[in-house]
């Protein structure tokens, strides 16, 4: 009897969780139509809170809708496109990731030389590879490491928005177990990311 009123009770706070956050994604549609950016990292965070909002009201299905504008952002400089141009990318590996992205170029092209080793971390992107079984998930999904693993690996649970959930570190292992139970039902995104810096992003679907 005490196993079926507590059901219940969780069900009925996913639920109220859940229309709380539908409701927000509508008023940050509304807030968002009165925006009129002058500059590009502003135009491109007005674009991505549209395609999130579109994402969260209609499901993964009206993502691959989206690639054009996406990839238009993703494209870009992110010294000059602002840190949209990651979130657009990120919802790209959804879509296809294999996807790498020249920002040396991209950003010499706007005179700016200042990049680090982030082109030669782009570049080496298929460093690390890993699979999530199951997936969809219901109250958990196992992350099985495909490539050789050695020293840490950062794993990071992610929602659509980049907002980060829950990150663990692993020492030499090559499975680990991701507890879903307690998140709402949706599309999230988990990385792994070895020591040098190389990860990888894939979807996780949560499905009751």
């Amino acid at each position: 009897m005490q196993l079926n009123t507590l059901q219940s009770n969780t069900a009925s706070l996913l639920l109220q969780l859940q229309n709380i956050q539908q409701s927000l994604w509508v008023n940050i549609k509304s807030d968002n139509q009165t925006i009129s950016p002058t500059e590009i990292p502003e135009q491109n965070r007005k674009t991505m809170n549209d395609i999130l909002a579109s994402v969260w009201e209609d499901a993964a299905d009206s993502l691959p809708s989206k690639y054009p504008a996406l990839m238009a952002i993703a494209l870009q400089c992110p010294y000059s496109g602002g840190v949209s141009v990651y979130q657009a990318r990120n919802m790209l590996r959804l879509l296809d990731d294999s996807i790498q992205y020249d920002d040396r170029y991209s950003c010499l092209q706007q005179g700016i030389y200042r990049m680090g080793s982030t082109h030669d971390v782009i570049k080496n992107y298929a460093a690390i590879d890993f699979d999530l079984v199951p997936n969809p998930a219901n109250g958990k999904t196992e992350v099985r490491i495909l490539t050789p693993v050695d020293g840490l690996t950062k794993l990071t649970l992610r929602t659509m928005l980049g907002e980060m959930l829950e990150e663990w570190l692993l020492q030499n292992e090559k499975q680990f177990t991701i507890y879903t139970h307690h998140y709402l039902q949706g599309i999230y995104v988990v990385e792994a990311k070895d020591k040098q810096g190389f990860s990888r992003v894939k979807k996780l679907i949560i499905a009751r």
